[in-house]
């Protein structure tokens, strides 16, 4: 399994960033993502010394719960896709206010190349008013959604690389900005995991803008979207560090270095 942090923690000398990553004690994330990251210049490595708590995705009772930790596997083939689906657009219904659905359902048809309702979902979460995850090992902070997530806004960048400088791509690369953003602001719990997972999105959606807006010559907008990446990666690198510091294991800790990371984000 392939580790999306240590992958950035690699590359991010590539953007001009001034930042000493050798006190950061490597770890293998709480969930790895297989694969390469955007340009297929990533190099897959397993992390070290140090582990994130992990993420229990048995099938509980509670039906939001299984349904996330469904969506997961529904990606190694491990659950029915159509059921999973089924599944999460029923929740959607009963709770059209909670984006996170929406979220997943995106995450399902992107995977698939399904483009047109993958971006009407990503849209309408994007919309909804609120943004809750479920967690799957409580007091640990294990969200299984996040893994489904991250997969979303890779499947996107990707496309929207491969696509160019047309509208698709931008709609894409928006809504998959969006959704950093609300990972980083809104959602609740507020909790370092999901901070993380904001950081990391952000970064990938800087990049693919990078090589889009590059590729296109709009030098004014690539410059912006490196300015942008080096912010939030410093930030990113920051959240990592504190996780690497505290008692992750108390809910409690971890909220407060959660809000005070939020207080800090770049605009």
């Amino acid at each position: 399994m392939a580790s999306v942090r240590k992958q950035l923690l690699q590359h991010n000398s590539g953007v001009g960033l001034a930042i000493d990553t050798s006190a950061l004690r490597r770890r293998t994330t709480f969930i790895g993502i297989a694969g390469v990251l955007l340009f297929g210049m990533f190099t897959i490595a397993s992390a070290a010394n140090r582990t994130r708590p992990e993420i229990t995705v048995a099938h509980s009772a509670d039906p939001i719960i299984a349904a996330q930790a469904d969506a997961v596997d529904a990606m190694s083939g491990a659950a029915d896709d159509e059921a999973t689906l089924d599944a999460l657009k029923q929740l959607r219904d009963t709770d059209p206010n909670n984006a996170v659905y929406s979220y997943l359902i995106a995450a399902h048809h992107a995977r698939r190349n399904e483009w047109d309702p993958a971006y009407a979902a990503l849209q309408q979460g994007n919309e909804a008013p609120a943004f809750s995850l479920a967690t799957a090992a409580a007091g640990k902070g294990g969200y299984p959604a996040l893994t489904v997530l991250r997969q979303l806004i890779i499947d996107c960048t990707k496309e929207g690389i491969r696509r160019g400088d047309d509208a698709t791509t931008d709609g894409l690369l928006m809504g998959c900005g969006t959704l950093a953003n609300r990972l980083a602001h809104e959602a609740k719990p507020c909790d370092l995991p999901i901070l993380e997972s904001a950081g990391e999105a952000y970064q990938m959606v800087e990049r693919a803008r990078l090589t889009v807006w590059e590729r296109e010559g709009r030098d004014a907008d690539a410059g912006n979207a490196r300015l942008r990446l080096a912010a939030r990666a410093r930030w990113w690198h920051v959240v990592v560090a504190k996780s690497d510091k505290i008692d992750a294991s108390d809910p409690t800790v971890r909220e407060a270095v959660a809000q005070q990371m939020r207080a800090r984000l770049p605009l």
